[in-house]
């Protein structure tokens, strides 16, 4: 299969450029192995995470993942190559003649492949489940006498998790690239550091409570739950379980018409049952 039909577009002097979908990177990796090609090929994601990998007549010999404009370069080698392989969204260039700045890997690409998807299945026994951005965790500090040997991010981001916000919520609080953020929590995750925080609310329960109090008071609902969740500085899409009662009550406050009241709790009711949530 040649370079075009595998979703790759050949430019002038063998560059290459093009969209990322499932299945592109292993296929650009072997044609640039194939090709006995010298350079970089860069890969961005929408979340502004990027992706370096470097060839050296036709061996990789490294990859690093992060963002340069912070200075942060938090997965390296294998790790950064099984995170890199789970993107499939995004764009990649390769640009030609671009040294590694330093040469870390000698493996055959085959033999990369495959340990960057056996990491991939380990962290997936880990955890149950790969993280994503609607996880929440807290850390979990090794004792005085244990040494700890990980990255700045990774050390910034044991200190910004709190068991109650999600991923996503923490990564742009501190204006961190939500791929590299994920990766490292899967790596910390995986030495023990993190374990599993507050369960999440269903995102539509919250969409439908706004319906519910709608229907009963107007549009002035949907301000109503919004006000809530503001007040409890949560947003509507990381809503833990344990905050749900003092959700409930804030609501409750607001509704002065018992025939408001009364509707209000035969739609909680069903809202409970429907996503198994318990007061």
């Amino acid at each position: 299969m040649d370079a075009t039909k595998r979703g790759i577009v050949p430019l002038m002097n063998y560059a290459l450029q093009g969209e990322l979908s499932k299945g592109i990177l292993p296929n650009l990796l072997q044609y640039l192995a194939q090709s006995v090609m010298t350079g970089c090929l860069v890969l961005r994601h929408p979340d502004s995470s990027q992706g370096y990998i470097f060839y050296k007549m036709g061996k990789l010999v490294h990859i690093s993942l992060g963002t340069p404009a912070q200075g942060k370069l938090p997965q390296k080698d294998v790790t950064a190559l099984a995170v890199l392989l789970a993107w499939d969204t995004g764009r990649f260039q390769f640009r030609q003649a671009v040294a590694a700045p330093v040469e870390t890997l000698s493996a055959a690409l085959s033999s990369l492949l495959m340990q960057a998807a056996q990491l991939s299945d380990e962290e997936t026994q880990n955890t149950g489940e790969l993280l994503h951005e609607r996880s929440v965790l807290r850390p979990v500090w090794p004792q005085q006498n244990e040494s700890l040997y990980i990255d700045a991010l990774a050390l910034d981001l044991l200190s910004y998790l709190d068991g109650i916000h999600s991923l996503s919520e923490i990564a742009e609080a501190h204006t961190l690239p939500l791929n590299a953020t994920i990766a490292t929590a899967q790596q910390l995750y995986a030495q023990g550091l993190l374990k599993p925080g507050a369960q999440l609310l269903e995102p539509q329960l919250i969409v439908e409570f706004k319906s519910l109090l709608t229907t009963l008071v107007g549009p002035m609902g949907q301000i109503i739950v919004e006000d809530a969740l503001l007040e409890l500085n949560l947003s509507e899409d990381a809503v833990p379980e344990r905050a749900f009662g003092e959700l409930v009550e804030l609501l409750r406050a607001e509704l002065r018409k018992p025939a408001w009241r009364a509707d209000f709790e035969r739609g909680l009711a069903r809202l409970c049952q429907r996503y198994g949530v318990a007061l």
